[in-house]
């Protein structure tokens, strides 16, 4: 396994090289969720999400899970060195034919989000931000080359079997699918879970919950 971290304006955007290629049975239940929703009508060739956005949650897809939970887990305690347990909220399964992209938008109400790329032939993802330099000024700088501290975008080529992780917040958008077969991929969010702050500064947050999914069958 590869992890490559990328700098964003002081944020690491973490790309994990897994090499993990789904099962026979994975693959089947994946393939069999109902993808008759659309992401995005108003394109040429609209890509196709899950009705389900609770995926993770079938019973066939456990290792998914626990596989997914495992990367998010390691930008979260490893990169961030946040000792405070995060659990996978809402997940889903998106197919992008040839020709089909996703426009620039974020995840409300996650705090970090991720993406495992079960088919991806091609997959280019530009992650668009505010550079911290000229955040309050917007001064026009002229700069000898670019980098994570200035620059206001930059673009990642996931492929099959990686993992991106991300802040929810950041605006992202999916190039157009070249290749000759549907671009399978499974996104997922995230919150924090336990106890946070202190009760003497009053702080205190309790985040304690049985289950913020849906079970599916």
């Amino acid at each position: 396994m590869e992890a490559l971290i990328y700098n964003v304006g002081g944020i690491p955007i973490m790309l994990y090289n897994t090499g993990r290629v789904v099962t026979d049975k994975e693959y089947e239940t994946i393939i069999m969720h109902d993808y008759s929703a659309h992401m995005y009508k108003d394109t040429p060739t609209p890509g196709l999400i899950t009705k389900s956005h609770y995926v993770l949650e079938h019973k066939d897809l456990i290792d998914i899970k626990l596989f997914c939970k495992q990367y998010l887990d390691k930008y979260v305690k490893e990169t961030l060195c946040i000792t405070n347990d995060f659990m996978i909220t809402n997940s889903w399964f998106t197919r992008n034919p040839t020709g089909a992209s996703h426009h620039a938008h974020n995840h409300p109400n996650s705090i970090f989000s991720g993406v495992y790329y079960l088919d991806a032939e091609t997959s280019d993802v530009t992650f668009e931000f505010e550079s911290t330099i000229s955040k309050h000024f917007r001064f026009n700088y002229e700069f000898s080359e670019l980098n994570g501290f200035n620059t206001n975008s930059i673009t990642l080529s996931p492929r099959t079997g990686d993992v991106l992780i991300f802040p929810s917040w950041i605006l992202h958008k999916v190039s157009p699918n070249t290749g000759s077969t549907d671009r399978l991929v499974l996104g997922f969010n995230s919150f924090v879970t336990g106890e946070l702050g202190c009760v003497d500064i009053n702080t205190y947050l309790n985040l304690n919950t049985k289950n913020a999914t849906i079970e599916e069958k």
